[in-house]
C-alpha cells in the first residue's frame, strides 16, 4: 500500500477551504509535496477533491475490473486485494476506486447513468487547521486546590455539569480521526484497538496530534470518563500548505468498521463545506440502521452553515448530532460563556453545542493548556451519549433526551436548534426543558386575490427551532421556519388550512383551522 499512498499524495495540492479539525503542534515526518488538487466550486457546495481519481459503488456484483475497462478508468487494484475489503457482501458496501485523465463532471455523469452502478463521485478530502492554543499560568478561580485534581480545571466538564470522579461506560466508542496515541495511562487504558483505513495497516498511531486530544476529551485523564475507545485512523498525509488530510473514503470504511466491531458512538471530528459526499453519507445511514449514533463538530468558518452545509455534520440523518461550540470570555467565570467566536452554525443544520476549549493533557501544575475549536466539542457530546446508552434503551432516545435536557441560553437562540448547552446530569435525569405550545385562531377572514397573513402562537420558552408545513386547501403546500404566513386565495369558498410543526426533537404538531374566502 506504500506505493498506493505514496501515488496519491502527489496529487495533492493546496486546499483552501478552513476544515473542522484542529491538531496538535507536534514533530511530524517530512512527506512528499503533493502537487494537483481539484477545487470545488465557487460557492464550495463540494468539499475538495483528489485530482484525477472517482469513487464508485455498484447496484449487482458485476466486475469492477471490467466497468473500469469499458470506460478507459484505472482501476485501484492494491485497493481492491485489500482482504478485510473481500468479506464485504453487499455490492452497494464495497467502494472502489480508479484513476482517470477524464473530465471529473463529464465522467461521473455519465457513469451516474449506468444502470450497474450505485453512485459515482470524486474522492474528497478535508484539511486539518492548526490548534488553537491558549497557555496561561493562572485561572483562578478555575485552578484547583493543589490537593485536588487538575481535572477539576476543565471548565467544560464543569459547566456541563460532569461528576467530578468521571462517568464509566461499557459503550465503544470510536474516533475517526488522524489516530490515536496512549499518551497517559488513562487513555492508554481505555483504547481496545484501531484501524489505518487509508493504509490498510494495524498502526494507528497519530503523527498530527488531532485524534489524540480527540480520543483525550472523551477518555483521557481530563475527559468526560472511562470508555472502550476504538482508534479509526482516517489520514492521508498533508499538501504542498502542510495541511494535513482526512480522506472521505477512509473515513467512510472507518465508520462501517466501527459499527461492525459493536460501536454505540462514533465521533467525526472533521469535515468541510458543502454537501456530504455519498460514501460517507451512506456509511452514516448503515451506522443509523444498526442503532448508532454519529457526533460531529461543525466547523470553525464562522459561517452560517445554513447557506452552504457543513459536511458530515449537516447530513440531515437522523442518527447525526452536530455541534457548534462555545467558550468563555472570561476564563475566571463560567456565566462568562458564550457563543465560540471562531464556530460555526446554523439554527435548522446544528443541534447543539458543547464547550470547545479542552485542558490539554500535557498540562502541569504549574501551566495550563487549552486547546479550542469544534473538534472538541464534539467529543464532549460522544462522551456523553456513551454514558446515556446505560440509561436509555436505543439511540433515538438518547438523541432526543440529549436534545430535550440542554441548558438553554438566550446568546444561543439564533445559533442552534437547541438554543442550549449538553449538560450531562440532566441527560442522566431526563430532565426535559419544557414543551412548546403552539395553536392557531379558529379562523381567518380574507378576500380573493388579496395577500391574507396566516399566524400560529407559539409559547416557546426554551426558544428550541420549529420547521412548518403550511398545506392551504388550495392545492399549494409552502415548507418554512416561520410561524407567519403570507398566501393569496384565488377563489372565493372556505378552506381547509392544516398546518404541521415540527420541533427540533421531533415532536410534532398538526393544527387545523377555517380559511373564509370573500370576494372584494
Amino acid at each position: 500500500m506504500e506505493g498506493y499512498m505514496k501515488r496519491f499524495s502527489q496529487t495533492l495540492a493546496a486546499i483552501f477551504i478552513a476544515g473542522a479539525l484542529l491538531f496538535a503542534p507536534v514533530a511530524l515526518p517530512q512527506e512528499a509535496a503533493p502537487q494537483v488538487l481539484g477545487q470545488s466550486s465557487a460557492r464550495m457546495l463540494q468539499p475538495d477533491f483528489v485530482s484525477g481519481e472517482i469513487v464508485f459503488t455498484l447496484k449487482h456484483s458485476y466486475p469492477a475490473l471490467q466497468l473500469c475497462q469499458e470506460y478507459g478508468l484505472e482501476l485501484n487494484l492494491e485497493k481492491e486485494n485489500v482482504s478485510r475489503l473481500k468479506n464485504i457482501r453487499s455490492p452497494q458496501e464495497r467502494i472502489h476506486l480508479a484513476k482517470t485523465s477524464q473530465d471529473l463532471d463529464e465522467l461521473l455523469e455519465r457513469l451516474n447513468q449506468d444502470p450497474r452502478i450505485d453512485y459515482a463521485e470524486k474522492r474528497y478530502v478535508y484539511t486539518v487547521e492548526p490548534d488553537r492554543v491558549q497557555q496561561c499560568t493562572a485561572i483562578a478561580p478555575l485552578i484547583a486546590p493543589a490537593q485536588d485534581s487538575l481535572r477539576l480545571n476543565q471548565w467544560g466538564l464543569r459547566a456541563m455539569q460532569v461528576p467530578e470522579s468521571g462517568v464509566q461506560s461499557n459503550a465503544l466508542v470510536a474516533v475517526v480521526d488522524t489516530g490515536v496515541n496512549p499518551i497517559t495511562p488513562e487513555l492508554a487504558a481505555n483504547i481496545v484497538g484501531g484501524y489505518d483505513f487509508f493504509n490498510n495497516s494495524s498502526d494507528y498511531s497519530d503523527t498530527v496530534g488531532h485524534g489524540t486530544y480527540v480520543a483525550a476529551t472523551i477518555a483521557g485523564r481530563y475527559g468526560v470518563g472511562r470508555f472502550k475507545i476504538l482508534a479509526q485512523k482516517a489520514y492521508a498525509g498533508r499538501n504542498s500548505s502542510g495541511q494535513a488530510l482526512i480522506d472521505s473514503v477512509a473515513a467512510a470504511e472507518a465508520i462501517r468498521d466501527a459499527v461492525d466491531k459493536g460501536a454505540k458512538v462514533i465521533n467525526l471530528s472533521f469535515g468541510g463545506k458543502g454537501d456530504t459526499p455519498k460514501s460517507q453519507l451512506r456509511a452514516i445511514q448503515y451506522a443509523g440502521e444498526q442503532g448508532v449514533l454519529c457526533v460531529a463538530g461543525s466547523g470553525n468558518d464562522r459561517i452560517d452553515t445554513s447557506d452552504v452545509g457543513f459536511s458530515p455534520a449537516t447530513c440531515g440523518e437522523w442518527n447525526m448530532i452536530s455541534v457548534a461550540a462555545t467558550e468563555l470570555s472570561d476564563p475566571s467565570n463560567l456565566d462568562s460563556e458564550r457563543f465560540a467566536s471562531y464556530s460555526n452554525w446554523g439554527r435548522h443544520t446544528i443541534q447543539v453545542t458543547a464547550p470547545g476549549s479542552v485542558f490539554s493533557e500535557e498540562s502541569t501544575e504549574s501551566t495550563y493548556v487549552f486547546r479550542s475549536g469544534t473538534s472538541y466539542a464534539a467529543p464532549f457530546v460522544s462522551g456523553i451519549a456513551a454514558w446515556a446508552f446505560e440509561i436509555y434503551p436505543d439511540a433515538r432516545m438518547v438523541k432526543e433526551v440529549i436534545l430535550s435536557t440542554t441548558d438553554t441560553l438566550a446568546l444561543l437562540s439564533d445559533k442552534v436548534a437547541a438554543a442550549g448547552r449538553i449538560n450531562a446530569r440532566r441527560v442522566a435525569s431526563a430532565e426535559r426543558n419544557s414543551d412548546p405550545q403552539v395553536s392557531i385562531a379558529s379562523q381567518f377572514q380574507g378576500t380573493k386575490k388579496t395577500p391574507l397573513n396566516i399566524s400560529l402562537v407559539l409559547s416557546n420558552p426554551s426558544q428550541g427551532a420549529f420547521r412548518f408545513r403550511w398545506e392551504f386547501g388550495d392545492g399549494k403546500i409552502e415548507d418554512t421556519d416561520a410561524s407567519i404566513v403570507t398566501h393569496t386565495y384565488k377563489k372565493k369558498k372556505a378552506y381547509q388550512l392544516v398546518c404541521t410543526a415540527t420541533y427540533f426533537t421531533g415532536r410534532t404538531y398538526t393544527l387545523n383551522t377555517i380559511v373564509t374566502i370573500t370576494k372584494k
